[in-house]
């Protein structure tokens, strides 16, 4: 059982999750979108919206939530904040859908591989980002992270990555009529919300 600082560190790991999905609304949401907006503003980047993740989200989505719990966590130990962000938001830059039968054999020890490759293309990058972007599925794929950063990134992915499925049987719970009126509201506001974060990234 978590100790009285497990359980505020949990709970600050999960108000920095939750906060990830309105950046617009924290100063430290802002300063993370400040950081990052150059890379947002990347037409390769900005791609990611077309690709289901984890069956709920969509990939944009996820690298943004693994980048800003990174990028809170990395300030609150005093890590490098940037590289991690940049990392992080890098991680999963690979174009194919999850739920579509162009997802290849394997993917899930592959697709590291592509993302750093696809990476590479976009812009020069650390050798501390290309370890963060190769061995963020550690333990699934051979080699841990070297760094503390990438360490740090491989959690806030399995984090994100556990509450963004969970999300999922937590709809299935509802019935089909309310599950599908649901489904398109939220399309309607990430669509909203995209649009208004990407807004404030290009000013």
């Amino acid at each position: 059982m978590p100790t009285g600082s497990g359980r505020c560190e949990m709970n600050e790991l999960y108000r920095a999750y939750r906060q990830s999905f309105a950046l617009l609304s924290s100063a430290e949401g802002l300063s993370f979108l400040q950081l990052v907006a150059p890379l947002l503003a990347q037409a390769e980047l900005r791609a990611l919206q077309g690709y289901r993740h984890h069956k709920h989200t969509n990939r944009l989505h996820h690298v943004i939530r693994v980048a800003y719990l990174s990028y809170v966590l990395a300030k609150k130990k005093g890590y490098d904040e940037v590289t991690a962000a940049r990392g992080a938001l890098l991680h999963d830059l690979f174009y194919y859908d999850d739920e579509q039968g162009d997802k290849p054999a394997h993917a899930y020890r592959t697709h590291p591989r592509m993302a750093l490759k696809n990476a590479e293309r976009l812009l020069p990058l650390s050798d501390a980002e290309r370890d963060i972007i190769l061995h963020h599925m550690w333990p699934l794929t051979a080699g841990a992270p070297q760094t503390k950063e990438g360490r740090l990134v491989c959690l806030a992915d399995k984090y994100c990555s556990l509450l963004e499925r969970v999300h999922i049987r937590q709809r299935k719970t509802l019935s089909d009529t309310h599950q599908m009126k649901g489904q398109i509201n939220d399309r309607d506001r990430e669509t909203e919300a995209d649009t208004k974060l990407f807004d404030h990234c290009a000013h």
